[in-house]
């Protein structure tokens, strides 16, 4: 919720929660009845308090399959992963005229090798967020203001 909350207040225009191999709730028709409708409210009221002329869009839950396949219609699609160590945001987007890019953020405990390997398979890229492991919220977040920062978003 909190990735919601701050995504929003720093230009975040879509989140799309990903059911990964990993992910701890899995279950897509309690998230949908449960989640999404406090989701949204987090999302409105963030915006307001942020000023935002545009409330970001809750999409319903989809696979990770489904995640890497429409990432890659985006300008550019990133994939933050603990294992790479040499690709960085800024090689990645500086310079690239890249408008929509896609970030798949992974959830606690990261992705699968198999997973990388799928995502890679659509040209998602996976880049390094640094040498420390960061939490999910963390890592989203850092990886948000990165991806805004480089581009001159917002």
């Amino acid at each position: 919720e909190g990735v919601l909350q701050k995504g929003t207040e720093i230009g975040v225009s879509r989140f799309v929660p990903v059911i990964s191999q990993r992910t701890v709730i899995s279950d897509r028709e309690r998230v949908t009845a449960n989640k999404l409708p406090r989701w949204e409210r987090i999302i409105t009221e963030a915006a307001e308090q942020s000023r935002r002329g545009r409330v970001p869009v809750l999409d319903d839950p989809i696979s990770f399959a489904q995640a890497v396949a429409d990432a890659a219609q985006s300008d550019r699609a990133l994939i933050p992963w603990e294992q790479e160590i040499s690709r960085s945001f800024r090689s990645n987007l500086s310079g690239s005229g890249a408008a929509a890019v896609a970030l798949i953020i992974g959830p606690e405990g990261g992705f699968s090798d198999e997973e990388i390997e799928l995502a890679g398979q659509y040209g998602v890229i996976p880049v390094t967020l640094g040498p420390r492991i960061l939490r999910a919220e963390t890592a989203a977040i850092a990886a948000a203001m990165l991806v805004l920062y480089e581009l001159e978003i917002g």
